[in-house]
């Protein structure tokens, strides 16, 4: 990632939290400037239904970088989710409603699981 696309990305993601404050006009002009740079993919997975500005909205600036465990630590499965890219990953999520949040993981290859 060149300078150009850090300081692009690191105003981004300043504009985007000032949330109900934000400009989504200037908000697609570095999503659209981050696309033309090489930055962000020149198109989100239209399975996905969604745009640059809406990932950028939902997820973040860094929204296209795959981020925590990306390998099983027993099998060594990759767990990229190679056909929508980032930031979707293929480990499955635990969740405990009775605590109300994401408890384990587990390797949707080997089955194992881990605690988060």
């Amino acid at each position: 990632m060149g300078t150009d696309a850090t300081q692009l990305l690191a105003a981004l993601k300043e504009e985007r939290e000032k949330f109900e404050k934000a400009d989504t006009a200037v908000m697609q002009g570095y999503v659209d400037a981050l696309i033309e740079c090489g930055e962000y993919p020149k198109e989100v997975n239209p399975r996905m239904k969604a745009t640059h500005l809406s990932m950028v909205e939902g997820w973040g600036a860094y929204w296209h970088q795959w981020k925590g465990k990306l390998e099983c630590p027993t099998c060594g499965a990759d767990f990229r989710d190679l056909v929508n890219g980032p930031p979707g990953k293929r480990e499955i999520s635990i969740y405990s409603r009775a605590r109300d949040r994401t408890v384990a993981q587990r390797c949707p290859d080997c089955k194992h699981e881990w605690a988060v």
